[in-house]
Formats: C-alpha cells, structure tokens, sequence
C-alpha cells in the first residue's frame, strides 16, 4: 500500500502580505527557511529548506505567482524582504 499525500493550501497569493528568506548562522546545520505573512492568519506560514539557495528559489517562485495572481501586488513589486542580502537568524525556526 502506498501513502499518497495530499497538498494543503494554505492561502491564496493575493494574501500573501511579505515574503521573507532567513538563514541559520550554524555552520553545523545550513537549514533555511522562506517565511510568508499571511493576511487573514497571525502566524506566519513556514517552509524550511535544507540550503539558503533553495528557500531563494522558493521565495522568488512565491513571489512571482503572487505578483501574476494579484493585481494590488504587482503594482507595489515584489512582496520578497531580502534585507540587502543578509540573512536574519530565527532561533524559532531553527531550534533543533
């Protein structure tokens, strides 16, 4: 018997508020992760990575879809915090 996952959405593009990428300082673990406000929900929605590259990738893709599907914010640019390339470091997320 094989389990199948099923996807679960968690919100629209239009209610993506900021996109942002974060990084562990730990040379030991390299995780990352892409964090997104949503704007009907209090906690943001995570997605760790195992590289910095790929919560870019995602970010970016994220960040496309949402410009493409929301008309608001393509006029604004891109919802994607980079913070002039450095990485914030979130104990939260990364305590493992």
């Amino acid at each position: 018997m094989s389990l199948v996952l099923q996807p679960t959405k968690a919100a629209e593009f239009s209610e993506v508020l900021s996109i942002q990428t974060l990084a562990s300082a730990c040379d030991k673990h390299t995780k990352a992760a892409v964090t997104l406000k949503i704007s009907k929900s209090s906690e943001p929605v995570a997605i760790t990575c195992s590289n910095i590259m790929a919560a870019e990738s995602i970010a970016s893709l994220i960040d496309g879809y949402c410009r493409l599907f929301s008309p608001n914010n393509s006029a604004h640019g891109s919802l994607w915090n980079r913070k002039g390339n450095q990485y914030e470091v979130s104990q939260k997320l990364f305590s493992s």
